[in-house]
């Protein structure tokens, strides 16, 4: 009947309910595997269960065993209390009998012990002169001021006395050798400041003058160890300037130290300038601090005395600061390609040590000299940064503008300005990652705003960036178009325009940015902005471009001189064919738009530009002249733009000339050196515009007759034929050869120009 109960119990208790709705709903095979999982889990409980038994039943017998023995310790302890307490019984006892025994004479004791005290200081008074001359001789120079200060209240209170005065008389002779002593000790050069504290404090307890000792404290360091670090610090500076000025003047010779010398390296230096020199200036400072401020804080002597040590530490600084940056500009100028992280890592030590310094000398700032000196030398290695880059630059484009020359434009000069564009991008770039270490986390100072501002904004962007594109416009422009200098290469003018049209295009801008975003730069502490520099490069750029059209233009005008010069038109033959100098310049231009053509793109289509153009007249209004005109047999074209009638048959001198001059006045002025265009046709048209402007002025100055004339119709023809296909405005070349015709015909004794036909069949012939 239990059971049942039990069972039903099992069967209806809420834990339960939920392996009774399993048995229902599981099959056979999962109720057996979850017979097994019970029966591990039943297992695994029991093991449980016993090993906590185990666990307990062991701690139960610990605990039994020290119980027990703690029992035995008290037991005995108890017996060795009993005996203690007997023995302290029995020293009490006899303790009593001593003291009623010696009760009657402990008066007379202590009446014997006085005068034996007595006795010892007037031994010790009598002994003093022997003593203090014994610990003198010794160099136990502070026993001896000890022994004088415990007998110098007694010897001053009798000194009067007879017995007494010649012990005081010896003690005193005895304590001024003894400050000679001391004296002597403090002006040896290997004194420390240690040792100087010592001897100037045993100075002080003699009671000489605070301010006196303070002088001769730092007397005596100014001439010892401090001295002796100072030499060596600029003996190491003679040194480098020696070897580094040797280097500069002559990098071959061998008797010169090499690249790992002592005096090259800035690391022995740095170790010598902080660990030696800063850290004995610091030790003589905390000396003198804990001998003369700090016992009279807030007395006259702390005042005199902080005083002496500001203007001691300023002198003494301001030696070791020209030396420290004496040196490091001699680091900051060598190897400008190389990496400055020694020079950085040197320059934060000086920093660090020297607010140091600034903490324990009261009035003074030697953080801020020393942020002034990092500052000047982070900015001297900005320069000379600067200057191997500029130079750099200016050594490649000398070499590819003789390798230019030499070649006489036969390279490719888009490849060559390609890279010359990749080493501009190379090397400044290298040159300004180079100078990221000076604004790192390493560095103390590079988190200062005084030092970081200027650094980043004078330093690097216009001491590096802006710099280098500047040096472009004005130290290559002035030394390329310095007549001084020599001739410049007419292909390097074309290249250094091209080339300082794409610097201001993207590469100013690209280095700008790189500027702004690596370094922290306020933008008001610009002093050249985008704009102007960009401006700069530009006018640069139309410098050399019209600069190259100048020469170019001089080129052929020089040809075009010898050509006029040396023919004597006024008896010169009836033209045959064109002259070698016309075929020569318009080969010269073939070969110049070529090379124009590497660099320049063409630009907008010209007006009236045509093959057509081969077959126009362009001296429309001298139809009506000459003898051929008279006659009938001279046919003209159409006229050119702007002209007035196309035919003036029977027209007088007179009237020509009125028609020339009227034509003149209505024709727009062509402006020979005006600003050249950024295209292939701009270009080309600038150097034909001085050729022939040269020609037509060139002509002025000869006297011809009817076949110098008609040389000149032919020559003219020929250009018309060839040039147009060079300029922007082919009616621009239509004035510019009609202005050469007509002023060879005012020139002439007998104006008769040659019918177009024979003109176009000489020129044919000769093409």
């Amino acid at each position: 009947m239990e059971g049942l109960l039990l069972n039903e119990a099992f069967v209806r208790s809420p834990v339960n309910a939920s392996e009774t709705l399993a048995i229902r709903e599981l099959s056979l095979h999962q109720l057996m595997d979850r017979e097994k999982e019970v029966f591990k889990g039943i297992q695994a409980l029991d093991s449980e269960m016993q090993t906590l038994v185990y666990e307990n039943y062991n701690k139960f017998i610990v605990a039994s065993d020290t119980i027990c023995k703690m029992k035995e310790d008290f037991k005995q302890m108890e017996s060795e209390m009993k005996r203690l307490s007997s023995k302290m019984g029995e020293i009490t006892s006899a303790s009593s009998a001593v003291s009623s025994a010696l009760r009657d004479r402990s008066a007379q004791i202590y009446k014997l012990s006085d005068t034996k005290t007595m006795l010892k200081k007037l031994q010790f008074l009598f002994d003093l002169p022997k003593e203090l001359s014994a610990r003198v001789a010794a160099g136990e120079y502070g026993e001896a001021i000890e022994c004088y200060l415990k007998a110098k209240p007694i010897l001053d209170a009798y000194s009067s006395l007879d017995s007494f005065s010649g012990i005081c008389a010896d003690a005193n002779a005895t304590v001024k050798d003894l400050e000679v002593h001391l004296v002597s000790a403090c002006m040896d050069e290997k004194a420390t400041p240690v040792d100087l504290k010592k001897l100037c404090s045993q100075l002080i307890k003699l009671e000489q003058d605070p301010v006196q000792v303070a002088d001769l404290f730092l007397d005596a360091a100014k001439a010892g160890q401090l001295s002796i670090s100072m030499s060596e610090l600029e003996a190491q500076l003679t040194e480098a300037e020696k070897c580094n000025n040797a280097e500069d003047l002559d990098a071959s010779n061998p008797f010169l130290p090499n690249e790992d010398s002592d005096f090259l390296q800035f690391q022995p230096f740095v170790e010598l300038a902080c660990t030696s020199f800063l850290s004995e200036v610091c030790i003589t400072v905390a000396s003198f601090n804990d001998v003369f401020i700090d016992p009279y804080r807030h007395q006259g002597p702390d005042q005199i005395a902080c005083e002496k040590l500001k203007i001691f530490v300023d002198a003494l600084m301001k030696r070791y600061l020209l030396c420290v940056e004496k040196r490091a500009a001699i680091e900051a100028r060598r190897d400008p390609k190389g990496s400055c992280d020694i020079l950085v890592e040197g320059l934060d030590r000086f920093h660090r040590r020297l607010q140091g310094l600034s903490q324990l000398v009261p009035g003074t700032d030697f953080g801020r000299l020393g942020m002034d000196f990092v500052l000047r030398v982070a900015l001297l290695r900005c320069e000379q940064v600067s200057e191997s880059v500029c130079q750099d630059f200016l050594r490649k484009l000398r070499h590819a503008c003789t390798d230019v020359t030499q070649m006489n434009g036969s390279s490719n000069l888009s490849v060559l300005m390609g890279k010359i564009m990749k080493h501009i991008g190379d090397s400044l770039k290298r040159a300004l990652e180079g100078l990221l270490v000076f604004v790192g986390q390493s560095a103390l100072f590079a988190g200062q705003p005084y030092f970081l501002q200027p650094f980043c904004s004078k330093g690097v962007r216009e001491g590096v960036a802006v710099k280098f594109f500047v040096s472009i416009t004005d130290e290559v422009m002035g030394d390329l178009l310095n007549p001084d200098t020599g001739k410049c290469s007419p292909v390097a003018l074309l290249l250094l325009s091209r080339l300082c049209l794409e610097l201001e295009k993207s590469t100013v801008h690209y280095f700008l940015n790189f500027v702004e975003e690596k370094f922290p730069i306020s933008a008001k502490t610009y002093q050249m902005s985008y704009a102007e520099l960009s401006g700069k490069l530009k006018k640069a750029a139309q410098t050399f471009l019209n600069r190259f059209v100048y020469v170019q233009g001089c080129e052929l005008s020089q040809m075009v001189c010898l050509s006029i010069s040396a023919r004597d038109w006024l008896r010169c033959g009836e033209p045959r064919s064109v002259r070698p100098a016309m075929k020569r310049i318009v080969e010269e231009l073939s070969g110049m738009e070529t090379l124009v053509g590497m660099l320049y793109e063409d630009g907008p289509a010209g007006k009236d530009r045509s093959s057509e153009s081969s077959r126009r007249t362009y001296y429309s209004y001298l139809a009506g002249s000459g003898s051929n005109a008279r006659r009938g047999n001279y046919s003209v074209g159409p006229p050119a733009p702007g002209r007035l009638g196309s035919t003036w048959g029977g027209a007088s001198d007179l009237e020509h000339s009125f028609l020339t001059n009227l034509h003149k006045l209505f024709s727009d002025r062509i402006e020979v050196y005006a600003e050249t265009e950024w295209n292939r046709a701009g270009i080309m048209t600038g150097v034909i515009k001085i050729t022939l402007k040269t020609f037509f002025e060139y002509i002025r100055l000869q006297t011809f007759g009817k076949f110098g004339l008609q040389q000149i119709q032919v020559d003219a023809h020929y250009l018309q034929l060839y040039l147009w296909r060079f300029v922007a405005d082919e009616n621009l070349l239509r004035m510019l050869l009609d202005e050469v015709v007509t002023s060879a015909y005012h020139r002439c004794v007998e104006p008769a120009l040659m019918e177009n036909s024979i003109v176009e069949a000489i020129c044919h012939q000769a093409g």
